[in-house]
């Protein structure tokens, strides 16, 4: 799936302004930090792909939090 160039830089925007509490949510979750940083890539990579599903009447960091509770319940020592 490759995005419309607006739509890259909007997600990369949004991705780049919660990084730090999506991390800080990722460790969290696994109290681990290798785990936590595989949790974070493959949460922004589910949401990158997903992005044109984004409801943007929920905030983009309850989205991805959404995304990385999903993501850390398919991995038993996530949680």
């Amino acid at each position: 799936m490759t995005m419309q160039p607006t739509k890259t830089a909007e997600f990369e925007r949004l991705a780049r302004d919660n990084m730090d509490a999506v991390y800080t949510k990722a460790i969290h979750l696994t109290c681990d930090t290798p785990q936590a940083e595989k949790l974070v890539q493959s949460t922004f990579s589910q949401a990158y792909y997903r992005f044109d599903s984004f409801d943007r009447r929920i905030g983009f960091r309850e989205w991805l939090f959404q995304i990385m509770e999903m993501n850390a319940s398919l991995v038993p020592s996530a949680l």
